[in-house]
């Protein structure tokens, strides 16, 4: 056998060692036995191998070429013996690999394989002689992709949980009738294909704007706090953001645990809702946002209110509303039946021509008197005249004239303001008639409807018939209509 000289150590997948390539960019070597070539003799003469020597020698070639060697994969049955020893399986999407912790190198590790969990695994391949299988004798074991993430997310958590950042009294309640929405996700994703779903199901008149971005890999947290930072500059323009991505691994979802991501969104000025992968997963924007959703699907049955319990909910509103109308109706009905009843007893039309025909003989008396009044001045005058004989009676005269122009002037004075009064009150009962007219409470938006044949005025819906010929009186016009069915009653 040829003696194949130690390789340094180096990280390989399970399907490495378990499928080397052949081609010259092969990671790994491929190792051949060497045997003497021999003549061709008769059967009974051939050196042969038991399956002993054979496993010898295979095991042998397999701990001098990798005594020491990592390998990475996801764990598998593990299954912690009563001995203390671990055993378990390492896989990737190709190949296993059987791995067996002894308990005197596992008592010293800070990591416990868990199915499911990638693991680095350091130590040396070997070959189990007893089953023939090829295995691996593990050193030290270590967290590798999901478990370094879990370590730095539980940290980061630690941290912005410290600040105060997931504090329930800085979550912001939902709108409840949301009009534009932000949806930061891939285009391509499932995640954007469930929420539009939902929403066109829901509240198809809820606008949505798509922020495309990268929602896995390193790039994307980039392109995720590129896009946070722009949707941050136009956020009045939405009422609330929704991030979200569909399910996948840790790996696949570490961009969302990304602290400067989530304190992005922490200070966001609209409401956040986050909803990354499936119900199980958590990330940092799952505790920074106002409201956390299990699924994608899930977040958009939050956000979009159901528009046909909405419906149903405003035809209630609409019939409650129409009962408090009709109530309202029927008692300013009455009311007005009882006006009119006590107008028709006042008869307001008697009263004013009562009061004009006051204001008329009030009128004839003042005249009269002022005649009268006159008459009698004018015999002082002439009788005054007549005394004074040869006296000067001008200055008198143009006293007693001065008078009675005063006299005059304060008659006419009074008779005008006794003239105001009336025509005023005349004019404020006029305006309480025309307050009071069935006009004014038309030019208020009712109608009085009445048969077109007959010229019945109906009351109540119950006394037309369908397929009647109406006639709806307005305030300004009359409308002729037909009656084609009857809503519901509200009462």
């Amino acid at each position: 056998m040829r003696k194949i000289a130690r390789m340094t150590p180096h990280y390989f997948t399970t399907q490495q060692l378990t499928r080397p390539r052949v081609s010259g960019h092969s990671a790994l070597r491929i190792f051949r036995i060497s045997m003497p070539t021999l003549a061709p003799t008769p059967t009974s003469a051939r050196p042969t191998l038991s399956v002993s020597q054979l496993a010898a020698l295979i095991r042998g070639v397999l701990e001098d070429s990798f005594n020491s060697v990592w390998v990475e994969g996801e764990v598998n049955g593990f299954k912690p013996m009563p001995s203390g020893h671990w055993y378990f399986t390492l896989k990737d999407q190709d190949s296993t690999l059987k791995v067996a912790m002894f308990k005197g190198r596992n008592l010293y590790s800070k990591v416990a394989p868990v199915n499911g969990e990638k693991l680095r695994v350091r130590g040396r391949v070997t070959l189990y002689d007893a089953r023939g299988e090829l295995q691996m004798v593990a050193d030290q074991v270590e967290a590798a992709g999901s478990g370094l993430l879990q370590r730095a997310f539980e940290e980061a958590k630690a941290r912005l949980q410290a600040e105060g950042l997931f504090d329930a009294d800085k979550k912001r309640p939902l709108p409840a009738f949301p009009r534009r929405v932000a949806v930061l996700t891939s285009p391509q994703g499932a995640a954007i294909s469930d929420v539009l779903a939902v929403f066109a199901r829901r509240y198809p008149m809820l606008m949505v704007e798509i922020w495309p971005s990268l929602v896995q890999g390193d790039e994307a947290i980039v392109q995720l706090r590129q896009r946070v930072a722009e949707i941050a500059s136009v956020a009045s323009r939405y009422d609330l953001l929704l991030i979200t991505r569909g399910g996948g691994s840790a790996q696949d979802l570490a961009c969302f645990n990304d602290e400067t991501l989530a304190r992005q969104l922490a200070g966001f000025a609209i409401p956040v809702v986050s909803a990354i992968g499936h119900e199980i997963d958590f990330s940092l924007t799952d505790f920074v946002a106002d409201v956390r959703a299990a699924t994608p699907s899930a977040a958009a049955e939050l956000i979009a209110p159901d528009s046909v319990r909405l419906h149903a909910h405003l035809v209630q509103s609409a019939a409650r509303m129409r009962k408090i109308v009709q109530s309202r109706f029927e008692q300013r009905q009455f009311r007005l039946e009882q006006s009119y009843r006590l107008l028709q007893a006042c008869s307001p039309a008697r009263r004013i021509s009562l009061d004009t025909s006051r204001l008329l003989h009030a009128r004839a008396l003042l005249q009269r008197a002022l005649q009268s009044r006159l008459t009698q001045l004018l015999q002082r005058l002439r009788s005054n005249a007549v005394r004074l004989g040869s006296c000067d009676p001008q200055p008198i005269l143009l006293r007693k004239r001065q008078r009675l122009e005063t006299l005059r002037i304060a008659l006419e004075r009074q008779l005008r303001l006794r003239l105001t009064n009336s025509q005023q009150r005349l004019a404020g009962l006029d305006l309480q008639l025309r307050a009071l007219s069935p006009q004014r409470t038309l030019e208020r938006g009712y109608a009085i409807i009445s048969n077109a044949a007959t010229g019945k005025i109906y009351a109540r819906a119950s006394e037309i018939e369908d397929q009647a010929l109406l006639r709806l009186r307005m305030a300004d016009a009359s409308l002729d209509a037909k009656a084609i069915g009857k809503a519901p009653s509200t009462s």
